[in-house]
């Protein structure tokens, strides 16, 4: 419980913005996971100042802080489990500055992913990464995650696309790490360790990212198979080829059977299928991408009639986008997980899924970035179900047969609350003592975000 004292230094900084109320603080328990807890209080701050006097005031009060964009999390990031205060990022959402020649932009972290890209074309530029829910994500969000989506087949995950950030830390107050430079070997990569770290570490207040120029030409293919083992095979030759993909999705028949369901989306009947984007920059230069993926494709069994092809790529994705929203419509709710394997083993992951399905007779649906052997089993039960001993046993057995086969227990969800518990199924204890020091160095009070991520920090 955060003291009336430290509500009374709060308001006198943010007035009006501190927010205390009951009604108002509904929002704030939850995030898009199954985990819910209220806090004390949430603030919106409007600049980094602001930022560093909360962390002040929260040092003295030992007051746990809990950052927040659109709170669109799936592991929990964004929920206060541990009370205080919700520190809400969605006035912090300037674009600061856009440096075209150097292909780079410094912007805080409220901005909206589709919004700082609509406001990039204007540069030919863009910021790769591209999470399914681009249109309500913020970046410091995408930060904090180290967010995917399905271009991180070509252009990797968050962490590749920043260079620096401007953070908050209760150890050291406000550092900035990272570089302008396209490269530097100066100290210690801390970027990297910050990018991921879900507010455990501090408050991100500025960030720093590379850009690369925007395709001119985004063609879409679905083809369809008649299993979905066959698609993973197809999938790992095609991330062997050569050729310029740019998106390498699965999607099992039953998420294909729900959007066509619910929405009448069109997908294929199918046992599994797979979407493939590549850019260009003309017509000629994707028709000869397209010649050079049927003719690797001719060499498994696709489906007939083949594949479809749209000369527009938004017109696959409006499609793919539905899968699981349509999966909790048509079955009644879905636990969604994510785990991620080399992708010579995602054939085997996937059979291993298929195998503990059976196993627990319950229905797995799988979609999501094959190309970087990264899977979504969704459990199709009522997601008030998630943390019933029988769906933790599912969810163990998904983790477990990922980890067995070289994988790791999230590829872009996080750990948030959802996962702390079976990190030791991946890490030896040594590993999570050197996660609890570096905590420790960098949040000695236990305020950022307390009990998530990693194991009993507190107790270093």
């Amino acid at each position: 419980m955060t003291s009336s004292e430290a509500i009374e230094e709060l308001r006198k900084v943010f007035g009006s913005r501190l927010l205390t109320e009951e009604d108002v603080l509904e929002p704030y328990m939850e995030d898009e996971s199954y985990i819910r807890a209220k806090p004390s209080a949430a603030v919106i701050p409007e600049n980094v100042e602001e930022v560093e006097e909360l962390v002040k005031i929260a040092i003295k009060y030992r007051m746990p802080l809990t950052a927040r964009g659109s709170g669109t999390s799936l592991s929990g990031g964004a929920v206060p489990v541990e009370g205080g205060v919700v520190v809400d990022f969605r006035r912090m959402n300037r674009i600061l500055e856009v440096y075209p020649d150097d292909m780079q932009v410094l912007a805080e972290p409220g901005v909206i992913y589709d919004d700082l890209n609509a406001h990039l074309a204007k540069y030919n530029l863009f910021l790769p990464p591209n999470p399914a829910t681009g249109d309500q994500c913020t970046i410091g969000g995408m930060v904090a995650e180290n967010a995917a989506g399905p271009r991180s087949f070509k252009y990797g995950t968050t962490r590749n696309w920043v260079l620096g950030l401007e953070v908050v830390t209760s150890a050291l107050g406000k550092i900035w790490v990272g570089s302008r430079t396209k490269k530097w070997v100066s100290g210690y990569d801390l970027v990297r360790l910050f990018v991921g770290s879900e507010g455990t570490l501090g408050l991100v207040t500025k960030i720093l990212f590379r850009l690369a120029p925007k395709p001119e030409k985004r063609m879409g293919i679905i083809v369809p198979f008649n299993s979905v083992e066959e698609a993973g095979k197809a999938i790992v030759a095609l991330a062997r080829s050569g050729i310029d993909i740019s998106a390498l999705e699965i999607i099992d028949g039953t998420t294909m059977n729900a959007v066509n369901k619910v929405y009448n989306a069109g997908f294929p009947e199918a046992e599994a299928a797979i979407l493939i984007e590549t850019e260009g920059s003309s017509e000629e230069d994707i028709q000869l991408k397209l010649e050079r993926l049927a003719a690797l494709l001719e060499k498994f069994q696709v489906k007939e009639p083949g594949p479809l092809v749209f000369f527009n790529a938004d017109e696959m994705w409006s499609k793919r986008k539905l899968a699981g929203e349509s999966l909790e419509k048509f079955y009644g709710g879905r636990v969604d997980e994510d785990v991620i394997v080399p992708i010579s083993k995602l054939p085997q992951l996937i059979s291993e899924i298929k195998e503990i399905a059976k196993r627990h007779n319950v229905q797995i649906a799988v979609f999501g970035h094959a190309g970087d052997g990264h899977l979504h089993p969704s459990i199709l039960v009522e997601k008030t179900r998630a943390w019933e001993p029988e769906i933790e046993k599912i969810k163990e057995d998904i983790f477990k047969a990922a980890v067995k086969l070289g994988g790791a227990l999230s590829g872009e969800h996080g750990i948030g609350l959802a996962k702390k518990a079976y990190l030791p199924l991946e890490f030896k204890p040594e590993t999570i003592k050197a996660f609890q020091l570096i905590k420790k160095a960098l949040d000695p009070y236990n305020i950022m975000n307390p009990g998530k991520k990693i194991v009993d920090a507190s107790k270093v």
